[in-house]
């Protein structure tokens, strides 16, 4: 069983500063930092804490910020936030359905290529992902109108 401790206070207030930045605060969501006793394969991971942790805190829309603390502490405190921000920049409110949401809306770019190419990788898989979304939003406003004409079509007889 997997044991928790509290992150640093200068780590939850990082976490928090950046729950403000966001504006998840607005919508009463909270992040609270832990740091679990077992070996992370990341710097930091983000876990929505499940219904019965939700009642039990009395907290809705509670998110766990698992901090890796061995590796928080070998880095300045911009690397800290650089990769707070990261993960806590794929969660957002809808609020059409009330409710707490995670983004899938990101890319990835092996070491190698980056180390090769930098900003050139970045640039090309920006591009990539931009252009996939665009192709989508594009498919998606050609089934509208094809359903709009058949619709229309069908009200003429």
């Amino acid at each position: 069983m997997a044991k928790f401790s509290k992150v640093d206070e200068n780590i939850q207030k990082l976490i928090d500063d950046i729950n403000s930045e966001i504006g998840l605060d607005r919508y009463a969501v909270e992040f609270e930092g832990i740091c679990p006793s077992r070996e992370m394969k990341e710097a930091v991971k983000i876990v929505k804490a499940n219904e019965y942790t939700e009642y039990k805190t009395g907290k809705e829309d509670l998110l766990f910020v698992l901090v890796n603390e061995p590796l928080f502490e070998s880095v300045d405190e911009q690397t800290q936030y650089l990769w707070l921000r990261m993960a806590m920049d794929t969660w957002y409110y809808d609020t059409e359905k009330d409710k707490l949401l995670q983004s899938k809306d990101s890319f990835t770019i092996p070491v190698g290529m980056y180390e090769k190419f930098k900003d050139v990788a970045v640039n090309a898989a920006l591009l990539q992902f931009h252009s996939i979304k665009q192709l989508k939003e594009k498919k998606k406003q050609e089934a509208a109108e094809k359903k709009s004409l058949r619709i229309k079509g069908g009200n003429r007889r």
